[in-house]
């Protein structure tokens, strides 16, 4: 039988979520911009030790809508992907073992894979393109200012 997710499962995957991206700190890297969070209203990312610790983060949640699928279609069509590539593709027995896995497969989906939707990069290579285009402005702009 599995066991439930608490919200001790939760807290784990943004804290390791937030010091892969912000090694530096998270309230250094961001200043003057936000970070948020977008999850469904279940009890996990609703309880308030959660919303206590995306506070103390800088973390502002923003939850999907009651009763609407595509409110939360992103998330699950990533948890599809997950079930398709590494769940059902594997029987098993060990929940270290999958634990290990799954971080894995998610540096591999963050690295080796291009998403069509991103322009045909991986998720890494187009959050650097993101963010070179940030600390960059277009040549026009520039000349604007």
């Amino acid at each position: 039988m599995i066991e439930p997710i608490k919200t001790d499962d939760w807290l784990e995957a943004v804290g390791m979520s937030v010091n892969r991206r912000f090694p530096e700190g998270i309230r250094e890297s961001l200043k003057d911009r936000s970070l948020f969070l977008i999850s469904d209203n279940g009890c996990q990312p609703t309880s308030q030790r959660f919303m206590m610790n995306c506070s103390l983060l800088g973390i502002k949640q923003i939850f999907t809508t009651w009763s609407n699928p595509r409110g939360n279609s992103d998330t699950e069509r990533v948890m599809r992907t997950i079930k398709e590539d590494l769940v059902w593709a594997y029987g098993w027995d060990n929940p270290f073992a999958f634990a290990e896995a799954l971080k894995q497969w998610i540096e591999a989906y963050n690295t080796d894979y291009p998403h069509q939707a991103l322009n045909n990069m991986t998720p890494r290579q187009y959050f650097e393109h993101v963010n070179q285009q940030i600390k960059e402005p277009d040549s026009n702009l520039k000349m604007a200012c």
